[in-house]
């Protein structure tokens, strides 16, 4: 399976904002201050929680 990801150049540190699969399988990425969570393309969100070291 080939995954493609499209990443910010704009941002300090490395930011996905999407990816998508050869079947059309979509996945966006939600950042505020950080990931904050991830939504896919039936609409199914993910929410990352992280501890004091970063770590979820």
């Amino acid at each position: 399976m080939v995954i493609c990801y499209n990443v910010n150049p704009e941002a300090v540190l490395n930011q996905v904002l999407f990816s998508a699969t050869e079947q059309d399988n979509q996945c966006w990425y939600i950042y505020v201050l950080g990931l904050i969570g991830q939504e896919d393309s039936t609409r199914n969100y993910l929410t990352y929680h992280f501890d004091l070291r970063g770590s979820t």
